[in-house]
């Protein structure tokens, strides 16, 4: 084998992997920075213990709600709406980052095994990562659609139940977003 090929594998395979691990990196730490502002928030002004707290917050990032534990005031309620919106997406984002990192690392040995030196478009360009690279963008324009669905469903909640019930502002928006995220505190 040549050396300067396998120096040349092992550079690439070390980069892919930084790449992978500092994405995984910055998911992990998105998750523990949503975990220390809830500590930071509920601790204080619920009177929660840290074991409460912790359980709180992981009933809301993992849209559990048991209703044992719930905000008690109309500030609570607009940081525990936050939270869920913030919470869901960013465990969503973490896990859809794994997953994505694993199918990196998956589909770049299956090119290698199935394509030795794989084959290119006009451009240079990898013609199968072209194609995934495509899906991404394609997978990017629906999430914005499915978040603005989201917003308009909870606008929507808010105006229906706030009109219905008569509840004012806060409690519909508490109400709508724990019922799209099914929180559901009880």
């Amino acid at each position: 084998m040549n050396v300067q090929g396998e120096r040349k594998r092992l550079i690439v395979g070390v980069s892919m992997l930084s790449s992978h691990l500092f994405w995984l990196a910055v998911s992990l730490a998105g998750t523990l920075v949503y975990t220390a502002i809830g500590l930071g928030f509920y601790m204080p002004y619920e009177g929660l213990n840290f074991t409460k707290t912790i359980y709180f917050l992981t009933q809301t990032i993992t849209t559990v709600g048991y209703g044992d534990v719930v905000p008690t005031d109309n500030v609570s309620r607009i940081v525990t709406c936050i939270f869920m919106v913030f919470g869901v997406i960013t465990v969503a984002a973490s896990f859809s980052e794994l997953m994505y990192q694993i199918f990196c690392v998956h589909r770049d040995r299956a090119l290698k095994d199935t394509f030795g030196a794989t084959p290119t478009h006009h451009n240079g360009k990898n013609a199968v990562i072209a194609l995934l690279e495509h899906q991404i963008t394609i997978k990017q324009y629906v999430s914005y659609w499915l978040l603005l669905e989201i917003l308009l469903l909870v606008v929507v909640g808010v105006i229906l139940i706030s009109f219905v019930e008569n509840w004012d502002i806060t409690d519909s928006t508490y109400w709508a977003i724990a019922t799209i995220f099914t929180v559901g505190y009880g």
